[in-house]
């Protein structure tokens, strides 16, 4: 090889470097300045809830409310654009927390068409992401989503979360989701969902012969006393004498699994 040839196959190796550098500084660049974006008109979006309606048609509010939320999901939808041919690595972790981000605000904004297809697009990542990273995303949107949409659009975004959570074979992150989605139903008294919530609980925190499987014992607590709340509210006492029992044998046991 010609010492020209050389240097020629040395500067094309340090300007692809530099254009991966520079990929990578566009998505991050592009993801925080939607992050920036979604915050300010959070924080606009609450002040002008506290305040009477017009008080934020002022020079420093003027067009932010309506602005923001469109700027923000531009932005996250480039880091989507800009990450799309990878799968794996850091554009991957991008490209999921940037779809979080807009199934948040698709939520807030009151467009459940658009809230919902962004949440089927981001559980097709769960696996790919680690399995703190698929939690915290999760856990947020389920609390943001829980403020700011009906009932119904809020059941069908536990529906996707606990199918998708069950093809990964997330159990522990499909229980705690399962739990939330039966408080929901409590606080709505949809009193047979709960109690179907509840039975759906128990039976998967029990080993092939029925007896309790010890490693899922707070689990299976929650899911008892998910139950005792239902019988509470419906006095249905004869069956809270039957679970009461159960709750402190468990009690027990998960103190002391010896």
């Amino acid at each position: 090889m010609s010492d020209e040839e050389y240097e020629y196959d040395y500067g094309s190796d340090g300007d692809e470097d530099e254009d991966d550098d520079a990929g990578a500084i566009e998505i991050e660049n592009a993801f925080y300045e939607g992050d920036d974006c979604k915050r300010l008109y959070s924080v606009l979006r609450r002040f002008s809830n506290a305040l009477a309606p017009g008080s934020v048609d002022t020079p420093a509010f003027s067009g932010l409310q309506v602005e923001d939320p469109g700027r923000a999901l531009e932005m996250f939808n480039r880091v989507i654009s800009l990450t799309e041919d990878d799968d794996e690595g850091e554009n991957l972790k991008w490209r999921f927390r940037a779809l979080e981000n807009i199934v948040i605000l698709h939520g807030v904004l009151g467009d459940a068409e658009q809230m919902l297809a962004r949440y089927r697009q981001m559980m097709e990542y769960i696996s790919m992401v680690t399995r703190n990273e698929c939690t915290d995303s999760i856990n947020k949107v389920l609390d943001s989503v829980s403020n700011n949409t009906s009932l119904a659009n809020l059941q069908s975004v536990y529906e996707i979360t606990l199918q998708a959570l069950k093809n990964a074979n997330n159990e522990r992150l499909w229980l705690n989701t399962n739990i939330k989605l039966g408080r929901v139903h409590l606080e709505a008294k949809n009193y047979s969902r709960v109690a179907e919530i509840a039975r759906e609980l128990q039976e998967a925190c029990r080993l092939p012969d029925g007896t309790d499987d010890l490693p899922k014992g707070s689990y299976l607590l929650e899911a008892y006393a998910l139950e005792i709340q239902l019988c509470t509210q419906t006095h249905n006492t004869s069956r809270m004498k039957e679970i009461y029992p159960k709750t402190e044998a468990l009690n027990a046991a998960v103190a002391d699994p010896r």
